[in-house]
């Protein structure tokens, strides 16, 4: 059984607010382009279950939440 889920976020020219659950471990990398991302994401190390998180913003923002 794959323990992990992958979530890929593109934003161009606009923003995007992701919620997420709590309770899991979360790997995040990406590339910002004249944009950025805000991660409020608590990760937890002991989780058996982890979300990973890819993504790429172009001229808007990404905001990760609970």
């Amino acid at each position: 059984v794959d323990d992990i889920a992958y979530v890929d976020v593109n934003c161009i020219l606009g923003g995007c607010e992701l919620y997420l659950p709590k309770g899991y471990k979360f790997i995040v990398n990406g590339t910002p382009i004249l944009g950025g991302l805000d991660n409020f994401l608590e990760s937890d190390s002991n989780a058996l279950k982890t979300i990973e998180i890819h993504y790429a913003v172009v001229l808007g923002g990404i905001d990760l939440k609970h």
